[in-house]
């Protein structure tokens, strides 16, 4: 795909297969138009997770390489063949036993993944793993005590969804100076809110609050 193309993908069959509606997909956006925010042009960046590739294209420009890494097959050869640039990799693997070195990357980015994943300390572990000890860390899941209060239907690929609570909780056991952010439905991600949570293990040496 072009860089001068949209990068909005119409409701195909693969869009209502990844996201299954429009607001889906544009909540997905926004997320990796947040995490803009916090790459570097020396970056090298992971996107464990990346699905179709749409989002580790929209982040491309912003760093030196960045490797989109997914299970599912037919989602990475959807990516190779329409979110293809130079600095982009994609590797099939699974997300608990990644084959990277120790301390490979500046930023890791995982969007709406730890849900889907059945051992999710040993997730966290090979995230903090391959991160290098000054880098960032950004994920994202649902909450699920505040998607009950909406009536939201539970998702049949979810094997396990975590309250703010358990996700604190659990982030605290790998993770330092944890900030979290809020993205309300159909927006974008707004501070301390509604549905997403999102970590950001900041540099080190920015001595920034801790909120818990």
């Amino acid at each position: 795909m072009g860089d001068d193309k949209d990068l909005y993908i119409k409701e195909t069959d693969i869009l209502k297969e990844y996201f299954g509606s429009k607001i889906v997909y544009l909540e997905h956006l926004s997320r990796y138009n947040f995490v803009k925010n916090f790459i570097r042009k020396k970056n090298y960046v992971l996107d464990l997770g990346c699905r179709i590739g749409d989002g580790t294209y929209i982040l491309k420009d912003l760093c030196k390489i960045i490797v989109g890494v997914d299970i599912d097959k037919k989602a990475l050869d959807y990516a190779k063949n329409y979110y293809f640039a130079e600095n982009i990799r994609y590797f099939i693997s699974d997300a608990c036993n990644l084959s990277f070195k120790s301390n490979s990357f500046d930023v890791v980015v995982s969007l709406e993944v730890i849900e889907h994943i059945l051992n999710q300390d040993r997730f966290l572990l090979e995230i903090k793993r391959v991160l290098k000890n000054n880098g960032i860390a950004i994920i994202s899941t649902p909450n699920r005590d505040i998607m009950k209060m909406q009536g939201s239907t539970s998702n049949p690929t979810h094997i396990k969804e975590l309250s703010f609570k358990e996700f604190k909780l659990i982030l605290n056991k790998y993770f330092r100076n944890i900030k979290f952010y809020g993205q309300d439905r159909g927006k974008g991600i707004v501070g301390f809110g509604i549905k997403l949570h999102t970590l950001i293990r900041y540099l080190d040496f920015l001595n920034l609050r801790r909120f818990f």
